[in-house]
């Protein structure tokens, strides 16, 4: 399609729902750009090696179903051709415009030679953009848009005969995924807004888009800024009330901030779906697990349904209050759970329907779909609750690129249909800020980043009686360097993920209230987990406790926020590590929380404890003499040899030099519990966690912690509470060194 005289008819993007009528659709056909990307899949973001020809097919019989459907179809191509050959002044706004892609897209660069070479004045010239420019300017429109995508570098050897330099090399950084048009921004009921993506390999494409919005006169809200992460596949319409938004591998909680604060989702609700026990790359968006197939139908991974699931999502619904602000009003929702609550029937389809591009279709409006997948849509179709239509197309070429219509296609304007009407309603802001059940009391848990760092020790044995130890500070510093990472999908941190979604499903089933802040890689605090280290909570209280330097951002603010809305601001205190000696939250001082009880602590002096507990302080001596490493520890953290329970508490006699401690818990009433270092080596002490839930005492133990104790001592255990409950943590306590008492915070 010839763009050359097409004008765009309107200004303000915009789509209110999934299921409204789609007017104008953005796409981009895969390029020569793509065949370089084809050379290496994997390295491109692929998903297989990809047969271009193919693709190209497929895209352009995608583009012709939703022509035939009435729909407008723009590329980027053609946007950016558009008026150039008619009107000259579109062609040197394209050259000015692109100069960071185009002019600085292009690259000179002598390839690297032995001794020094002084170069004469016209090799200078030959290698300034003034001479780039000159080429440049010589190019068709056609061939510059190539540049632009291509992004080649040109490696030179000066000569001194025939020609002043000879090109040695030619290399490009092609953009290998621009043809994912729903990643570089979202559409909201707001508008347009620009996002900021993750990959290097695809920072350039919101560059190009920008440039097209502004070309083809497109209002845009804003763009979103670091350390935000946004990409469109993680964002749903939903209606005026309630849009969706997935946080997880591509998009995260610091850039759906920024979109409220911004109002760029222009709806009451934004239900911020999280992905923290999966985060695969198979179900990297979304839009990969979850899809709206008409005004109340929607299509689902059916591991993803189920409180158990370990797959799960889990919805933190924000709702706009009376001061326009948007609030916390439900939190940890299981997805599935939901979106039945807000009135949609749920289609369930399998792994393979998944893997096969079945939930990644584009809905066209009421009710209509373009689908890639035969067996998803037959499921869809047979449901007895879809009463709409299927556009079946092969899209098996361009699916190899990692992805399907729904990410290849950007609507930039729909329709509101009737049908949809309910969700056009525009209701008032609340006056409720928190439903009933959110609560002031239950956990907080950390959930593990998306990388983690290396578990190898600097010169420490691999055998798991060194690793399998609750470590010092130093210990834990060395453990894991920032700048030793491993895959996100590696086998470790797939088992880490599952440890934390057990952790989380165990307290769930058992009644406790959990608050969930995630964790990202580019904080670098791979310690993040171990939330009981940062903050010391008491008595309807919390401090943030002054951590090492090294440490002090794992204080995230949004942890931060998190307590003060709990809390309340006025009993939340931050204390700066430059203020007062460091310490490490309940960590360091374990509670004896009876009336008048007091607060234990390994640290050397009161000083540590003094800005920070409200309650008697009792210092234990202990011996930090490290006999598995010939040293002497810093700080041996309380909780790895002091455990207090109501009845109960358990106490390593090996780093303790004197009696006192069991002498004041046991006059309390307190059965003692004595363990070994081997025990506690075995997370005897911190492997355990006392709650107190709707009346019942409940002691969380790790299953490692759980086979260290004799029979005997389980017994004083059971017999001191209403039930144990044991929690599977063996992979963080082996990478880690902490366990359940380093990763809750009791609120």
């Amino acid at each position: 399609m010839n763009m050359s005289s097409q004008v765009v008819s309107f200004t303000h993007p915009q789509q209110c729902h999934e299921n409204d009528v789609a007017e104008v659709v953005l796409v981009h056909e895969p390029g020569i750009e793509a065949l370089f990307g084809s050379l290496h899949a994997s390295g491109s973001l692929f998903e297989k090696p990809v047969n271009l020809q193919k693709a190209r097919e497929n895209h352009e019989g995608f583009r012709d179903v939703l022509t035939k459907r009435g729909i407008q179809v723009l590329t980027v191509r053609n946007v950016l051709e558009m008026h150039c050959e008619r009107n000259f002044k579109y062609r040197v706004e394209l050259e000015v415009t692109f100069k960071d892609l185009a002019l600085e897209g292009l690259r000179y660069q002598l390839e690297s030679m032995e001794g020094d070479y002084d170069l004469t004045a016209q090799q200078i010239h030959l290698l300034s953009n003034t001479y780039k420019r000159e080429c440049l300017q010589t190019l068709g429109t056609k061939d510059l848009i190539d540049i632009i995508l291509m992004g080649p570098t040109i490696r030179l050897i000066p000569e001194s005969i025939n020609t002043p330099l000879r090109l040695e090399k030619l290399s490009m950084k092609p953009l290998l995924n621009l043809t994912f048009t729903r990643d570089q921004q979202i559409v909201t009921n707001r508008g347009l807004v620009i996002s900021n993506m993750g990959s290097l390999q695809r920072k350039r494409e919101t560059q190009i888009m920008k440039y097209c919005f502004q070309k083809m006169g497109l209002e845009v809200l804003g763009e979103i800024e670091a350390p935000g992460l946004l990409e469109g596949g993680d964002f749903i319409a939903a209606g005026s009330d309630l849009c969706f938004i997935g946080v997880g591998l591509r998009t995260n909680e610091f850039a759906t901030n920024q979109m409220m604060k911004n109002d760029w989702f222009g709806t009451r609700r934004v239900a911020v779906v999280r992905d923290l026990f999966d985060c695969d790359q198979q179900r990297m968006h979304l839009d990969t697990v979850f899809n709206i197939a008409s005004h109340d139908v929607c299509v689902m991974l059916n591991t993803l349904i189920g409180k158990n699931s370990p797959e799960r999502r889990l919805v933190t619904e924000y709702t706009k209050g009376a001061d326009g602000l948007y609030h916390v009003s439900k939190e940890n929702i299981e997805l599935a759970q939901y979106v039945q609550d807000e009135g949609y029937h749920i289609v369930s389809v399998t792994v393979s329907q998944q893997a096969d591009y079945g939930i990644n279709f584009l809905n066209i409006g009421e009710g209509t779909i373009v689908a890639v997948d035969e067996s998803t849509a037959r499921t869809l179709l047979k449901s007895g609750v879809y009463k709409g239509d299927v556009d079946l197309i092969d899209y098996s070429g361009m699916t190899t690129m990692y992805g399907s219509v729904h990410c290849c296609s950007q609507v930039l304007k729909r329709r509101r249909s009737e049908v949809n009407s309910k969700y056009h309603q525009e209701l008032p802001n609340s006056n409720q800020t928190r439903d009933a059940s959110f609560g002031t009391g239950g956990v907080v848990i950390v959930g593990p980043s998306y990388v983690l760092g290396s578990n190898k020790s600097n010169g420490s044995s691999s055998s798991s009686i060194t690793k399998r130890v609750p470590l010092s500070e130093e210990q834990q510093s060395s453990r894991l360097p920032a700048s030793q990472n491993v895959f996100a999908n590696s086998s470790t941190l797939v088992r880490i993920r599952s440890n934390f979604s057990q952790l989380h499903s165990a307290l769930e089933a058992n009644g406790v209230n959990v608050h969930i802040v995630a964790h990202y890689p580019h904080e670098k605090t791979p310690w993040g987990m171990f939330v009981s280290h940062i903050v010391y909570c008491d008595g309807g209280r919390a401090t943030f406790t002054p951590l090492d330097s090294k440490r002090t951002a794992e204080r995230k603010e949004r942890l931060v926020d998190l307590y003060q809305s709990i809390y309340g601001q006025d009993h939340v205190k931050v204390l700066d590590h430059k203020s007062a000696e460091k310490s490490y939250g309940n960590a360091c001082f374990v509670v004896d929380k009876r009336q008048g009880g007091s607060v234990y602590t390994t640290s050397d002096s009161n000083d540590a404890a003094a800005p920070i507990v409200d309650r008697p302080i009792k210092v234990i001596r202990v011996d930090k003499q490290d006999k598995r490493q010939d040293s002497v520890l810093d700080l041996v953290l309380t909780n790895s040899v002091l455990f207090i329970g109501s009845k109960f508490f358990v106490i390593c006699d090996h780093f303790v030099t004197d009696r006192q401690v069991q002498d004041e818990l046991q006059q309390a009433g307190k059965q003692c519990i004595e363990v070994s270092l081997e025990q506690r080596n075995k997370f005897a002490v911190n492997g355990l966690v006392e709650m107190e839930v709707n009346q019942e005492l409940i002691l969380f133990a790790s299953n490692t912690a759980w086979g260290a104790f004799d029979d005997a001592q389980r017994r004083i255990l059971e017999q001191s509470v209403s039930r144990v409950v044991q929690v599977g943590v063996d992979e963080i306590e082996e990478q880690w060194g902490g366990s359940l008492n380093d990763l809750i915070s009791i609120l």
